[in-house]
């Protein structure tokens, strides 16, 4: 049909006052996508690991819908009416060479902006309406859903009205709960309405006018993403901006303002820590409970209002930041306002950096927590590999009797750094190859045959580097190459696994330039491997099960199982025999299994985790869906808000059967340098009241005892 027939075109003028030209000014918008997208689909059916199975029957209505719900996941912006009117336009997927969405997505980007227009005329009017004269009810937060769209203009203002009532109770109760037996304070309902307003029409006016690329790029992204994500939850779309920003974050060295943020109830970005040494240390200006109301970056001459800014697009627009000076604006806690001057240092990021430690008691035990196996690209540093092998170098001059490598929350990073860590625990000589790989892989669903893949590592050609007991610890956050690593070490019987039940995502992704030229390209991230142990099992959806279970919050985790099109566990029959196995554990896991399920019998802290997980199951329910009613939502809100605390609690242990002790070499540095030194000491703090560290120490413990007797027969 004619994708601007006079019935519709008709529609569109009603609703929004739009002229023939400006419907026609977003027609390239619609055919520069569809140009794109026939290459993407190229791509992806060469190098995606499902290559082009997912277009079949079906295939466009649920991209079309996935796409939609990105555009509006809380109902706000359509109508059914929009969405029926949208439906009437050409939008077909057969092939990566039979494609017909231009159509569409020139419509639905003109009746996007139109409405997002419409809510912020609407927002003013809100703002001046009292808190009592609009709607209570409920509203209702899904994890996973097609939206649903109100059914007509009213509708969707009463949608508007609970969504904006929402987020008053939010801010409301963000600014005024106390922890103590003062509860709630008692303020005006009619205070904070500018506010929230101002943050709801910053939300929009980012995507009308975003502050990098503009409001066609944006689409893109939406679509593109929508798109890759029907494939597997793990391909993606990224900018040339955005890639830019990914590569930055996964090095271990960058420059820095040295502040930490946290996100408040209410969604705003505010200052958790104040890096020692930093920049905004030095400022003596900036601390704890702070918030950046703007930002002027005198390289680019403008001041950017951060008022109403996310934790990540307070972080985003921090990296995006030069060398030169910045001028922030602060409002501290006491509702003073400062104007502070700072340029950023280049310094080690704690999120990437390892560091090794000691634990003193019974045995003297190594410790190091990896967070990322990151790489470092503009460095000599050649990655989290190397730094993890200086650190394990430190720690035998110090004469530990085992090692605990904490991979708790670590999302994975590259699949190389992962492999050459592996190296540096297994004894592998390297001219074997395949016989004896580190892991296998499968390129293509419709490919049956696994590939060894074999040690190449620096750190393999000498002996393992530690081969001495090693116990990993994971929770339902370590995904991915944290799982690789733990797969390996378990297949050579190299480590105990202790913790809870991971991620269960065994794939990798790679990135594909759509441009020749890379450096300045926007890329699609695709999953093209699905890893399997040595034996032709993987882990996906399934996740590694550890050999000593703790109780853990993150056993609830939303789990690789969990999401939306992620690809289903292969099982095949193709087994393989690896004859001995290198340095094997000589006691019988199960008996230290036993001896731990003892001890947390009688744990407090352990106990008080195994409540607050049944508790979090009902307080997940209730938050579902919001009552709207003041008492009610702040009775919710606060049962939160102690559920946070009581985690806190039982999570840190009071008494600790070791210290917490840097290394020698160590020790010096923090003698001359202050900053290392309170860097170092707020770690080891942690280290000491963490009751998962304490008990994997008690587990080595027993180990090593264990083994002592078995010595002595």
């Amino acid at each position: 049909m004619n994708p601007l027939s006079f019935s519709h075109f008709f529609y569109f003028i009603l609703l929004s006052n739009l002229c023939i030209v400006s419907i026609h000014a977003e027609s390239n918008f619609g055919n520069r996508l569809e140009q794109k997208t026939k290459k993407i689909l190229s791509i992806v059916a060469e190098e995606h690991y499902l290559r082009d199975s997912k277009i079949r029957s079906g295939f466009s209505e649920i991209v079309k819908e996935s796409f939609l719900t990105s555009l509006d996941p809380h109902g706000i912006y359509f109508t059914q009416k929009d969405i029926s009117e949208l439906n009437k336009y050409d939008f077909q997927i057969h092939s990566r060479d039979r494609i017909r969405i231009s159509p569409f997505l020139n419509v639905v980007a003109v009746v996007y902006k139109t409405r997002l227009i419409a809510s912020l005329k609407y927002l003013e009017k809100l703002k001046r309406n009292r808190l009592n004269s609009l709607s209570e009810g409920n509203i209702e937060f899904y994890r996973r859903r097609e939206t649903d769209f109100p059914v007509d203009e009213e509708a969707r203002r009463e949608r508007w009205n609970r969504y904006f009532r929402y987020n008053l109770l939010s801010f409301e109760f963000d600014l005024n709960y106390s922890s103590t037996a003062n509860g709630l304070k008692s303020i005006s309902k009619q205070k904070f309405t500018s506010s929230v307003a101002s943050k709801l029409r910053k939300s929009i006016q980012s995507v009308l006018y975003p502050t990098s690329g503009n409001y066609d790029s944006y689409m893109d992204s939406q679509f593109l993403n929508a798109m890759l994500k029907v494939y597997d939850p793990h391909s993606y779309y990224l900018s040339s901006s955005e890639k830019r920003y990914y590569d930055r974050i996964n090095s271990s060295e960058d420059y820095y303002f040295g502040i930490t943020l946290v996100e408040n109830n209410f969604g705003y970005a505010e200052i958790k820590d104040v890096i020692h040494g930093s920049p905004a240390w030095k400022s003596a200006n900036i601390h704890s409970g702070d918030r950046i109301l703007g930002i002027r970056v005198t390289s680019k001459n403008r001041t950017l209002d951060t008022s109403n800014y996310s934790v990540d697009e307070m972080e985003s627009f921090l990296s995006e930041i030069g060398n030169g000076t910045s001028l922030f604006k602060i409002r501290k806690k006491d509702g003073r306002i400062l104007s502070v001057s700072m340029q950023k240092e280049k310094s080690v990021s704690n999120e990437n950096a390892v560091t090794g430690y000691f634990l003193k008691g019974k045995y003297r035990i190594g410790y190091l927590y990896l967070s990322s196996f990151y790489t470092n690209f503009d460095t000599d540093s050649k990655g989290c590999a190397q730094d993890i092998a200086k650190e394990i170098y430190k720690l035998r001059k110090e004469n530990i009797q085992g090692l605990i490598l904490d991979l708790r929350d670590n999302d994975g990073g590259k699949s190389f750094e992962m492999k050459q860590v592996a190296n540096i625990f297994i004894d592998i000589d390297p001219f074997l190859g395949g016989d004896t790989p580190l892991f296998r892989e499968k390129k293509s669903f419709t490919d049956h045959h696994l590939y060894d893949i074999a040690t190449d590592s620096e750190y393999s050609s000498g002996g393992a580097l530690y081969n001495g007991p090693l116990l990993i610890l994971l929770n339902g956050g370590s995904a991915s190459a944290s799982e690789g690593l733990a797969s390996i070490l378990r297949s050579y019987d190299r480590a105990i696994i202790v913790g809870g039940i991971s991620f269960g995502k065994a794939s990798s992704q790679l990135p594909f330039p759509l441009k020749g030229n890379a450096q300045n390209s926007d890329f699609i991230f695709l999953t093209t491997n699905m890893f399997f142990n040595v034996k032709g099992i993987t882990y996906q959806q399934e996740g590694i099960i550890p050999d000593i279970s703790l109780p853990s919050l993150s056993d609830l985790y939303d789990k690789e199982s969990n999401l939306p099109f992620s690809i289903p566990k292969e099982t095949l029959d193709a087994q393989k025999e690896l004859g001995d196995k290198m340095n094997s554990f000589r006691v019988d896991v199960a008996r230290l299994s036993e001896m731990s399920r003892d001890r947390l019998k009688h744990n407090q802290n352990f106990s008080l985790i195994q409540t607050l997980i049944r508790r979090y199951r009902k307080l997940k329910i209730s938050v579902e869906q919001l009552p709207l009613n003041s008492e009610e939502y702040f009775k919710i809100k606060a049962d939160l808000e102690r559920f946070k605390q009581d985690l806190e609690f039982a999570t840190q242990n009071r008494i600790s059967v070791f210290s917490v002790e840097s290394l020698t070499f160590d020790q010096v540095l923090e003698k001359i340098d202050p900053f290392i030194m309170n860097l170092r000491s707020k770690e080891k703090k942690q280290i000491e009241r963490s009751i998962y560290i304490d008990e994997a120490y008690k587990i080595m413990c027993d180990y090593l005892q264990l083994s002592k007797k078995e010595e002595e027969k």
